[in-house]
Parts: C-alpha cells; structure tokens; sequence
C-alpha cells in the first residue's frame, strides 16, 4: 500500500471564490517530511525577536486607561475642561486693562559734553600726516528731544602749513556740518562753533574730525612730514539743549526704564528697603542687580555708549 502525498491547498481559495462554472484542477504540491520542523524553528525564533516585548498595554488593554485619562481633561483633550482643585489657581486679567503710569517731563535742560571725556583724547588729541582723522562716538539718551546742538571745536595746527591747502572739516553720523582752514598764527588756538541739525542725532552717534594738511604749494611732498600737524583741545565739546520726554513705566524696553543703557551719565538705582530683612528679598534684590550690571555692561553702561565717548583715530 503506497502512501499518501500531502496536498496543499490555496487559502484564499475560500475569501475569493472563483466565479466559474467550470471545473479547476487542484495543483498537488509534495511537501518534504522535514518541512513540519523548519515551520517550528522559524515560529520560535519570531516569538523570542519580536513578540516577547509585547504586553497586555501593548494589545489592546492600555486603551482603556488612554480613554479615561482623555475623559477626565488631559491635555490629549481638544477641549479640556478646567479643574476646580487648589493647587490649579485662576486669574483673569481686567478688560479693559489699565492705563500705564507716565512720569511726567522735566522742564526743558542744557548738556554739555566735552571730549576729554575720551581715554583717546585725554590732554589733547593729534593729527598728522596729509590726511588723518578721529573718531568720537556718544549717545542720546532715550527721554531726550534735542533741540538744538552746537559743537565748539578749539585747535592748533603747525605754522608750516598752507592755508589754501589745508583744512579741519568736521562730519557727524557721515554728514559735513562744516570746514575750517587751518590759517591760524603760530602757538594761536582757534575757535569754531558748528550748528549741528537737530534731525542728525540718533541713539547711536559719530562725531569724524578730519585734517587736510599740506605744507608745499605742490603735492609732491613727504607724508611723513613732523611738520605736518593739527591738535584738537581737550576742552573742545559738544552742547546740547533738549526736552525731556515722559517715561512710560512698563517694561516694554526693559531694562529702560530702570536704567538707560543709553545715558551720557552713570546709571543709579535706588532700592528701598523693607522693614524686616528676609532671603527672598535678599535673593530677588541680588539677581535683579547682577542681571542689571550684565546687561550694562553689554549694552554700553559705562564704557563707549555709555559714560563717556570713545575714539579711534586713523592713520
């Protein structure tokens, strides 16, 4: 008696019958006697690679808990409904909200900044060769309104020098505002006051002082000439007159209004003091003074947008 083959049948045949009145001959597929035991070793090892992580969660089990928390307002939530516990706290901002406390103007002042408030200018301030120049930079500060703005620019130059040919030509943020010759007699000091347009000064300013010197009626002649100079004096300035703005006392612009980063003056700041002493105010009181001091002192609080003007001359 011969024994009998095993046959394989389509499993699909029974999802998607054939719709067919004629006759399908079923294909006989001989299956080999070691076939039974590749099918477990493949079956075991799918269970120990990707089935042993999975868990009742994993399944189906964990749903249940997902909807509940998604019930009780989660942020999972589209509209979660607000808890009437102690711990969650409420506010409501008013509607509208109020108007922003406004310190008044002062009245209407005069400032008068001088250049040897410049380390680079200190006692007096050089140009040599044919062409040289410096550069002094201030700042306004963020209440003011200029009114009007002179600069008084006191000189001496080498008596070597041709007038026709030589020049002080002073510029401020890159427009002239006027030129001097250097015609003055020797060991005399010159004067000259410039009107500086009100429209000019921004936050940021340059202040460009540049001489023309030339000591032959032709251009073929040595730059390195000593003769070829002009000093500028220390006691040369600026002076501004100005109308103070109100401040608006929020912290839109912070750290302005508590202090200008902006201003031609050292910054103060008062605190007062509570009655009794305590950590959290000491601790609040330190962190606000070093965040001040470090934004001062990115920002140009004491150093050359700050306190005083800077300069860099170009040779």
């Amino acid at each position: 008696m011969s024994a009998l083959t095993p046959t394989y049948e389509n499993p699909f045949r029974q999802l998607f019958p054939i719709r067919s009145h004629r006759s399908i001959r079923r294909r006989q597929i001989p299956i080999p006697k070691w076939g039974p035991i590749v099918f477990l070793v493949l079956l075991s090892c799918s269970i120990s690679l990707g089935w042993g992580n999975l868990s009742w969660e994993s399944l189906g089990w964990g749903m249940a808990s997902v909807q509940a928390q998604s019930s009780n307002g989660s942020p999972s939530s589209p509209n979660p409904q607000p808890q009437s516990s102690q711990g969650n706290q409420s506010f409501t901002l008013p509607n509208p909200l109020p108007a922003v406390p406004v310190l008044a103007a002062a009245e209407t002042g005069q400032y008068v900044l001088e250049f040897n408030r410049s380390p680079l200018v200190g006692n007096r301030l050089r140009l040599e060769s044919i062409y040289d120049e410096a550069r002094l930079r201030f700042t306004r500060p963020r209440n003011w309104t200029p009114k009007t703005v002179k600069l008084s620019l006191r000189y001496r130059h080498s008596p070597a020098l041709y007038a026709s040919r030589s020049n002080l030509t002073v510029l401020i943020n890159g427009t002239s505002i006027g030129s001097v010759p250097l015609n003055q007699p020797e060991a005399k000091i010159g004067n000259a006051v410039f009107n500086v347009p009100p429209n000019l000064i921004q936050d940021f300013n340059e202040v460009t002082i540049a001489a023309l010197q030339n000591n032959s009626p032709t251009c073929t002649q040595d730059p390195y000439d000593p003769s070829l100079w002009t000093e500028v004096m220390p006691d040369s300035k600026l002076v501004f007159n100005f109308q103070p703005q109100p401040i608006p006392m929020n912290f839109s612009r912070y750290p302005y209004p508590i202090f200008d980063t902006l201003s031609l003056e050292a910054n103060q700041i008062a605190y007062f003091q509570p009655k009794a002493l305590d950590e959290s105010w000491l601790t609040a009181t330190a962190r606000l003074q070093a965040a001040l001091g470090a934004d001062g002192s990115l920002s140009g609080y004491g150093n050359s947008h700050g306190d005083q003007p800077q300069s860099d001359q170009a040779q």
